[in-house]
């Protein structure tokens, strides 16, 4: 089951990966000790993973910029050591055997973090490079492309799933001793994915070499607005965090703060989708993309703020009416107006994800009554698989 994968099949949401994964943070929900043969199998699987990155990226032949999205590639293995490392912080290491915990905070270590970043900005660079060979950039053109750009089959996708965004989220999610030597490539390369907008606020699915497409059709979280609106929320917040802020000038500030508003608005009107429930290509992705945009909005005090007082949009209010909205979906299937997906019970497809985004609306709603804090200190909120990690200063 463990024995052979590639570094491009390493990721929590579609491989063995997050089966190890689950099974080594499982101690901690049960107070189970687990058995010696057991742990040293999801460990191993783990640093081979690893080391595989390290091989692969010393191979001439597999110099190439794919294979590092989040739903298969690399970034979903560094959301992996991300979750467990946010684990062992939080009290996993001292519910294990002394020798397992260890072990564990040996596997989730900085240096390992280290190994899968750089090999997603080496790719990544690369990526850019060719991009801009592609594109025919002259010295004057080449400030107006990214410096990094992945592609996957061959695809150079822009989404949460398959592209930049979800890529992007993951490396801002690390400790910033991690990413500061590449903090440069990585603002730059938002600040182009920024400048792709439309003028309904949504984002095309994938970069165009020769033509703009007339229309962005998909408003989901795996390709389009919903996505990158996670992604823009979580830069603005680390831009305003007291300890070690991001280095993001005011006038990126105000652009993620109108793209985060028209992303919004546009989420909110074509956010109620027709493939079900899911979070990757349903209503539940698009509830955490206003969420997202909620919570900055109350958290930084920037023209975002002022956006909604202006134009009336309550963030918050349009997540809880989504929300409402598909607690009905039987009767939106039944008229034929809503697809039952092909996995209607699972995370990103079906219900599971809607309870997910069904939950936090719900601890939304209760601490927005109360008065208290959005988002509890004892507890981790976000989109499971994309923005549920606590992100170290």
């Amino acid at each position: 089951m463990f024995r052979n994968f590639k570094s491009t099949r390493v990721s929590f949401l579609e491989t063995n990966i997050g089966i190890v994964t689950l099974a080594i943070l499982r101690y901690r929900t049960t107070n189970a000790d687990p058995s010696d043969n057991d742990w040293t199998v999801y460990t191993a699987v783990l640093h081979r993973a690893v080391r595989n990155i390290i091989h692969e990226d010393k191979e001439p032949s597999l110099a190439n910029d794919d294979g590092c999205e989040v739903l298969y590639g690399r970034a979903g293995l560094l959301y992996v050591f991300l979750l467990l490392r946010n684990a062992s912080s939080r009290g996993l290491s001292e519910e294990l055997p002394t020798e397992f915990a260890r072990q564990l905070n040996q596997l989730v270590a900085v240096d390992n973090l280290r190994v899968i970043v750089n090999s997603i900005i080496l790719r990544g660079r690369r990526g850019g490079k060719w991009l801009r060979e592609d594109m025919g950039a002259t010295v004057k053109t080449e400030t107006m492309l990214p410096p990094l750009m992945w592609s996957w089959h061959q695809t150079r996708y822009l989404g949460a799933a398959h592209g930049v965004a979800g890529i992007l989220q993951m490396l801002l999610s690390c400790p910033a001793e991690v990413t500061a030597p590449y903090m440069d490539d990585i603002l730059n390369t938002t600040e182009w994915l920024i400048s792709l907008q439309d003028d309904t606020g949504n984002w095309p699915s994938s970069v165009e070499l020769h033509k703009r497409r007339s229309s962005n059709e998909l408003v989901q979280w795996c390709h389009g607005a919903p996505g990158i609106l996670i992604l823009l929320a979580t830069l603005l917040k680390l831009a305003h965090r007291h300890n070690n802020p991001l280095p993001v000038d005011d006038r990126m500030k105000a652009s993620i703060a109108s793209a985060l508003h028209r992303g919004a608005n546009l989420v909110y009107r074509h956010g109620f989708l027709r493939k079900g429930l899911g979070l990757c290509h349903g209503i539940a992705g698009s509830v955490y993309a206003l969420l997202a945009v909620s919570d900055v909005s109350n958290e930084v005090h920037t023209r975002l703020s002022e956006s909604q007082a202006a134009q009336g949009l309550d963030y918050l209010g349009a997540a809880v009416h989504l929300s409402t909205l598909a607690a009905h979906v039987g009767e939106f299937v039944a008229k034929r107006e809503m697809r039952i997906p092909d996995r209607p019970w699972s995370l990103y497809e079906g219900r599971a994800g809607m309870c997910c985004a069904w939950a936090e609306v719900l601890h939304r709603m209760q601490t927005e009554m109360s008065g208290e804090t959005v988002r509890d200190a004892s507890n981790l909120w976000g989109m499971p698989g994309n923005s549920d990690l606590a992100i170290e200063v």
